[in-house]
């Protein structure tokens, strides 16, 4: 039996931001899939205060203009480009605390005013996690989707 409490508190990405979901009371937890880290390392801005604790070096830092870079704008090669690359950076910090072994990142524009984002996570013990992200903008405001796949390609 694991602990209740085991792993970081699950976020669930939304419209609104980010949602804790409680059942019985009881946080939902996400115990070892990353896909808190992921949704904060994205969404959290550059600058965000934990940074300034003591043992987080400047290559640790948490927080990035990804959220920026994905605000409505004209969907060029060059704007997917920019993405793909701010998605890479602001999750260097799981390469370089050793969480993670790689982070690939893809992003496509299946059709107007939508984006399609694939993070691949490869595990130090070589397990890969895959997290999809759709995000649709309707009259200027970002809509966010969400979905994570095991190595199997099965959604979780």
């Amino acid at each position: 039996m694991t602990d209740q409490f085991d792993g970081d508190l699950a976020l669930i990405l939304t419209r609104d931001g980010g949602e804790i979901i409680y059942t019985g009371g009881q946080p939902q937890m996400d115990a070892g899939g990353l896909e808190t880290s992921v949704l904060i390392s994205l969404f959290t801005g550059a600058g965000w205060w934990g940074n300034a604790l003591e043992f987080n070096s400047p290559d640790n830092q948490i927080g990035s203009i990804f959220e920026q870079t994905v605000q409505p704008h004209s969907i060029t090669l060059q704007r997917l480009i920019l993405i793909e690359n701010e998605a890479k950076n602001a999750l260097q910090w799981m390469i370089n605390l050793g969480i993670a072994k790689s982070v690939s990142v893809s992003v496509i524009s299946p059709q107007l005013n939508q984006i399609e984002i694939t993070i691949t996570i490869i595990k130090p013990d070589s397990e890969s996690i895959d997290f999809r992200y759709e995000l649709n903008w309707q009259n200027g405001v970002l809509f966010p989707v969400c979905a994570k796949f095991d190595s199997n390609n099965a959604i979780l």
